[in-house]
């Protein structure tokens, strides 16, 4: 069952990477993970390899905010780009958010919005993270603007390896229209399966045949944008770009749209066929 907003309902969860130069689906995968959180690396790398890039600018919606996922993008070459979903108990009462205190990296400290310093009192474990605590209880006994930041007194979390979601932050905060680029490329494969090819559900059943499935969905659209767009280029330079549940844009020594697509559309026929045959050696 995969979740979708408040309402639960039967299906699978598909992840693509499409090339925003030519909006051609790099790489795909169904699975029944009903979240997209965990998915973004295993969603990424596999395009990087088709696209034999070096570094990749990967773009995901906030659904896929897993700090450990955006720390293995980074070490594996990839640049992540994925907005901080805004959650927690502090934004559902109308609190400050934690975006709104500034960590001192030089101190180790917050500076809450009325300027006080918040220090290191707590460490604890947060899966297989450290996870430290700041607080200033006697700033907060005193504190004016207190009924806008807590009814006690306010604690302010950071991990470990939170610098990574800094150093991201700030890609963010210089390029803010990637994500509207992402949104713009990522649906128009699914629009167009969904409504030139009316395949808004699923004809086959378990995770093996929707699988098969969709690689020969994917493959038919990919066919079909290689011939409408053979020598289409984007507006980012010449750039190779891939987008999906994410998108994937990177330098490549590869300039020619020709081979690029090729490639593509080579990758998609193996993984058609390697899981198509799959299906029929088991029902022989």
């Amino acid at each position: 069952a995969m979740a979708a907003h408040t309402k639960v309902a039967v299906g699978y969860n598909i992840q693509v990477a499409v090339d925003a130069k030519n909006k051609m689906i790099v790489d795909q995968e169904v699975t029944n993970q009903v979240v997209d959180m965990g998915l973004l690396t295993q969603t990424a790398e596999p395009a990087r390899t088709i696209l034999e890039v070096e570094t990749i600018d990967v773009v995901a919606d906030r659904g896929y905010f897993k700090i450990e996922d955006i720390e293995a993008c980074e070490k594996a070459g990839m640049t992540p780009y994925v907005p901080k979903p805004q959650r927690g108990s502090s934004v559902s009462n109308g609190f400050f958010r934690k975006d709104e205190f500034r960590y001192d990296a030089e101190r180790d400290a917050f500076i809450c919005p009325a300027g006080q310093v918040l220090s290191t009192r707590y460490e604890s474990k947060l899966r297989e993270l450290t996870k430290i605590d700041y607080s200033n209880r006697a700033a907060c006994l005193v504190c004016a603007i207190k009924s806008r930041c807590t009814k006690d007194y306010r604690k302010v979390s950071r991990l470990e390896n939170e610098a990574v979601l800094d150093r991201m932050a700030a890609r963010l905060k210089a390029r803010p229209e990637i994500l509207d680029r992402r949104r713009e490329m990522v649906e128009h494969p699914f629009g167009s399966i969904k409504q030139w090819m009316n395949q808004g559900a699923f004809l086959m059943k378990g995770l093996d045949n929707v699988r098969a499935e969709f690689s020969l969905t994917a493959l038919v659209y990919n066919l079909r944008a290689g011939a409408q767009h053979p020598r289409r280029r984007g507006d980012d330079g010449g750039r190779p770009g891939v987008t999906g549940g994410a998108i994937l844009a990177g330098p490549t020594h590869v300039d020619d749209d020709r081979v690029i697509t090729a490639g593509i559309l080579r990758q998609n026929a193996q993984t058609s066929l390697k899981r198509a045959s799959a299906i029929c050696h088991r029902s022989d």
